[in-house]
Protein backbone atom coordinates (compact mmCIF):
# COMPACT_ATOMS: atom_id res chain seq x y z
CA UNK A 1 0.00 0.00 0.00
CA UNK A 2 2.82 2.55 1.12
CA UNK A 3 4.76 1.67 -1.78
CA UNK A 4 1.84 1.96 -4.62
CA UNK A 5 0.98 5.83 -2.89
CA UNK A 6 4.90 6.13 -2.98
CA UNK A 7 4.82 5.89 -6.85
CA UNK A 8 1.28 7.96 -7.03
CA UNK A 9 3.47 10.61 -5.72
CA UNK A 10 6.55 10.53 -8.05
CA UNK A 11 4.38 10.03 -10.75
CA UNK A 12 2.41 13.13 -9.84
CA UNK A 13 5.29 15.65 -9.06
CA UNK A 14 7.13 14.25 -12.43
CA UNK A 15 3.78 15.00 -14.40
CA UNK A 16 3.43 18.68 -16.26
CA UNK A 17 0.50 20.27 -16.97
CA UNK A 18 1.27 22.14 -20.79
CA UNK A 19 -1.68 24.04 -22.91
CA UNK A 20 -1.09 22.12 -26.26
CA UNK A 21 -2.21 23.84 -29.74
CA UNK A 22 -5.34 23.81 -29.20
CA UNK A 23 -5.93 25.17 -26.09
CA UNK A 24 -6.35 21.69 -24.02
CA UNK A 25 -4.31 21.02 -21.27
CA UNK A 26 -2.01 17.86 -21.63
CA UNK A 27 0.47 15.85 -19.13
CA UNK A 28 4.14 15.76 -20.21
CA UNK A 29 6.36 13.83 -18.22
CA UNK A 30 9.29 15.31 -16.93
CA UNK A 31 12.40 14.14 -16.13
CA UNK A 32 14.03 14.27 -12.70
CA UNK A 33 17.19 15.95 -12.87
CA UNK A 34 20.50 14.07 -12.43
CA UNK A 35 22.49 14.61 -9.69
CA UNK A 36 26.30 15.70 -10.47
CA UNK A 37 29.19 13.78 -9.12
CA UNK A 38 31.95 15.19 -7.20
CA UNK A 39 34.51 15.62 -10.11
CA UNK A 40 31.82 17.87 -12.12
CA UNK A 41 31.00 19.73 -9.40
CA UNK A 42 35.06 20.57 -8.40
CA UNK A 43 35.62 21.24 -11.69
CA UNK A 44 32.54 23.70 -11.71
CA UNK A 45 33.58 24.92 -8.44
CA UNK A 46 37.22 25.92 -9.86
CA UNK A 47 35.65 27.03 -12.50
CA UNK A 48 33.19 29.53 -11.03
CA UNK A 49 36.50 30.92 -9.21
CA UNK A 50 38.66 31.31 -11.92
CA UNK A 51 36.32 33.14 -13.68
CA UNK A 52 35.54 35.55 -11.01
CA UNK A 53 39.24 36.08 -10.17
CA UNK A 54 39.88 37.21 -14.30
CA UNK A 55 36.26 39.02 -13.91
CA UNK A 56 37.74 41.09 -11.00
CA UNK A 57 40.32 42.12 -13.15
CA UNK A 58 44.02 42.59 -11.22
CA UNK A 59 45.65 43.83 -13.45
CA UNK A 60 43.69 47.06 -14.53
CA UNK A 61 43.85 46.48 -18.36
CA UNK A 62 47.58 47.26 -18.62
CA UNK A 63 48.99 43.64 -19.07
CA UNK A 64 46.30 42.39 -21.61
CA UNK A 65 47.13 44.24 -25.28
CA UNK A 66 43.68 42.87 -26.69
CA UNK A 67 41.05 44.76 -24.03
CA UNK A 68 42.30 48.43 -25.91
CA UNK A 69 41.18 47.28 -29.26
CA UNK A 70 37.37 47.41 -29.87
CA UNK A 71 35.24 44.34 -29.95
CA UNK A 72 38.03 41.77 -29.67
CA UNK A 73 38.38 43.79 -25.80
CA UNK A 74 35.60 42.20 -25.01
CA UNK A 75 35.02 38.99 -25.92
CA UNK A 76 37.58 37.66 -22.94
CA UNK A 77 35.36 38.84 -21.13
CA UNK A 78 32.01 37.40 -22.61
CA UNK A 79 34.13 34.22 -22.31
CA UNK A 80 34.33 34.30 -18.88
CA UNK A 81 30.97 35.25 -18.34
CA UNK A 82 29.75 32.16 -20.36
CA UNK A 83 32.15 30.11 -18.31
CA UNK A 84 31.03 31.60 -14.99
CA UNK A 85 27.24 30.93 -15.83
CA UNK A 86 27.68 27.16 -17.25
CA UNK A 87 29.65 26.48 -13.85
CA UNK A 88 26.80 27.66 -11.64
CA UNK A 89 24.41 26.26 -13.47
CA UNK A 90 26.26 22.61 -13.26
CA UNK A 91 26.37 23.94 -9.42
CA UNK A 92 22.40 23.79 -9.45
CA UNK A 93 22.31 27.62 -9.27
CA UNK A 94 19.73 29.08 -11.42
CA UNK A 95 19.95 32.49 -13.07
CA UNK A 96 16.88 34.33 -14.34
CA UNK A 97 16.32 33.86 -17.78
CA UNK A 98 17.94 30.59 -17.96
CA UNK A 99 14.90 28.15 -18.09
CA UNK A 100 13.94 25.84 -15.52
Amino acid sequence: MMRMKLRWRLKKVNDMKRVNDEGKHEVVKVEPRKKRGLIARLIATIGVFLSVLFLLNFSFGVVEVPDNLPVIGNLDEVLACAILFSCLGVLGIRLPGQGR
